[in-house]
């Protein structure tokens, strides 16, 4: 039998993979250094166009 959090890995692996798809053919990276945005970032990249690090150095400025 498998752990809940064995479960939720075999879930998240085919988001990150299908995120990854769809990053790279739509080119969706951070506006202020370039990087591919990360499958974690995507809410902050959705609601700033940025990725999570240049949103938090933005939001300290």
């Amino acid at each position: 039998m498998k752990s809940s959090i064995e479960c939720d890995l075999e879930d998240l692996e085919p988001a990150v993979a299908a995120w990854e798809r769809k990053a790279q053919s739509e080119g969706l990276r951070c506006r202020a250094c370039a990087m591919k945005i990360p499958f974690g970032n995507r809410d902050v990249y959705f609601r700033t166009g940025m990725c999570g690090h240049c949103a938090h150095e933005a939001q300290k400025s």
